[in-house]
Order: C-alpha cells, then sequence, then structure tokens
C-alpha cells in the first residue's frame, strides 16, 4: 500500500534462474561493533570487531526439480538478485555459498524447500541494465501428491509415509586478510552433516530393537524420493553413512499405528573412516 512494493512487482534470481514458488526470500548483513574510549579522553569511538557477516534465507515449494541441490558441498558460488519491476532495480550479490539445505514434506501440504547462503562478496543496489536480464528456465512445473513421495530404507517396507523432513548442514571456515574487507578464502569443512526424521503409518509390525544402535552404525541406506502427479522426479536425496538415532512408536484410541524415526549421516572429503 501507499506505493510500497508488493510481492507480484519482485522475483527472485538465482544464477540467472528466474525461481517460482518462492514463499519468502530475506538479505541481511551484520556487523560487530564495540565502543573503546582513547586513552587520555572520556569520548567514546566505535569501532568495527569483526568482519560484516551476509546471508541470504529462501524458501520455496518443490514443485520443480531444484537446479541447486546438487551446489551443496560442492564450493560453488551462487549469484542472488532480487529484482523490484516497478523501479527496475535489482537487490543482490555475486558470491554466496549455501551453508543449510532442508526439505520438508507432509501428507495434505505442498513439499518445501529452505535454503540458507553465506555471502562473501559485497551486496549492493542498482538498475536493471536496459539490454535486461537472461534468465534460465527450470524444469516444468509439478505438484506431488502422498503415492508420489518414497522412502527407500532396510528399517522398513511396505509402510506408508506420513511425511518427512531433511536437511544439510555445511560448515565453512572464511579467511579474511589483514586490511581487507572481503574474504579471500572460503573452504567448506568435512564432514558435511545429514540429519532426517521419517513418519510412518504402520501396517505391519515394525521389526527391530532398541541397542541396535550399539552395534549397526552408518550402515544403513537411506533414500527419499519425491514425484510429480505425472512420475517425474522433483528430488531424489540420500543420506550418507546413515545411523538410526531415535524411535518413537505412538497410536491412540482414534488413530493408526505411528512410527517416527530420526537419522543421522555424514560425507567426509575423501574417505568415511568407521569408529
Amino acid at each position: 500500500m501507499f506505493n510500497g512494493i508488493l510481492s507480484h512487482e519482485s522475483y527472485v534470481l538465482l544464477d540467472g534462474y528466474h525461481l517460482t514458488g518462492v514463499n519468502s526470500v530475506s538479505v541481511s548483513s551484520k556487523n560487530s561493533s564495540s565502543v573503546i574510549s582513547p586513552i587520555g579522553t572520556e569520548m567514546g569511538l566505535t569501532i568495527p570487531s569483526g568482519p560484516t557477516q551476509q546471508s541470504m534465507s529462501l524458501s520455496r515449494h518443490l514443485i520443480y526439480q531444484d537446479p541447486f541441490f546438487d551446489y551443496v558441498g560442492k564450493d560453488r558460488p551462487v549469484k542472488g538478485e532480487i529484482h523490484d519491476l516497478q523501479n527496475e532495480s535489482f537487490y543482490g550479490f555475486e558470491s554466496g555459498y549455501i551453508k543449510n539445505y532442508s526439505v520438508n514434506c507432509a501428507v495434505g501440504s505442498i513439499p518445501k524447500v529452505n535454503t540458507s547462503f553465506t555471502i562473501l562478496d559485497e551486496i549492493k543496489s542498482g538498475k536493471v541494465p536496459e539490454v535486461g536480464v537472461s534468465k534460465k528456465t527450470h524444469n516444468t512445473i509439478e505438484s506431488s501428491s502422498q503415492g508420489s513421495i518414497s522412502i527407500e530404507s532396510e528399517d522398513f517396507q511396505n509402510n506408508r509415509v506420513v511425511g518427512f523432513d531433511y536437511s544439510i548442514s555445511v560448515d565453512q571456515d572464511v579467511s579474511y586478510a589483514i586490511g581487507s574487507t572481503l574474504p579471500f578464502y572460503i573452504k567448506e569443512k568435512r564432514p558435511i552433516k545429514y540429519t532426517a526424521s521419517v513418519q510412518l503409518e504402520l501396517d505391519k509390525t515394525y521389526n527391530s530393537q532398541s541397542f541396535d544402535f550399539l552395534n549397526s552404525r552408518q550402515d544403513r541406506t537411506i533414500s527419499m524420493d519425491v514425484k510429480g502427479r505425472r512420475g517425474a522426479s522433483l528430488q531424489y536425496i540420500e543420506i550418507p553413512n546413515a545411523s538410526l538415532v531415535s524411535r518413537n512408536l505412538s497410536q491412540t484410541a482414534k488413530g493408526l499405528m505411528i512410527m517416527n524415526l530420526s537419522y543421522v549421516g555424514h560425507l567426509g572429503a575423501d574417505r568415511d573412516f568407521l569408529p
């Protein structure tokens, strides 16, 4: 209102992809500061006490194959922009790296993807060039249904998936030189950490013992596939070196028997060591 920029008057570009299905996007910067008093005075002075921290968070519906899933853990920078159609301007950055990536699926709702980026260069704004901006197109938009969400694991078979949460976390080591405002080096630390929780409606007895974790860690294969209604894969994801770390079986007088399983996993640089 009052000449503000509405959501339909802007769009998000990542590496040239005009993203659709975006629920929210935010770009932020934060500066650490300290207030000191020079010797011999009672005056205050504000100084920086650390580098500028910049990030971008993006939430969207999983209605096409994510062109950025393969960027996770690959040291591949992403260019991001938010375009204002009303004023023909943009706000964005040239070098961002994925720090967190998560997928949420649940029966009765559209799957969602949340991604956060660490931004290395300065966030700037400007006018969109008169020649326009070239845009890439992602795959055909499709919606998923309950029957199109599948999970494969040796822990269960032929059970009905109610939903799952999946996330990847990448630790990043950013290095700065004395006198420089921009970092000269970023390294994605290994191992990359994976977590997932799965909710199932049981249609047969779940075969497992509570002490299995003590003797059978990191030897499970977990994969999740979200397909569109026409059968095309929207997202196929795995958990490497998966370990089942918790389980919860519940049932009420009015409901089905529900099993909740939680997994952790990891991926190293060259190879992974079993303890």
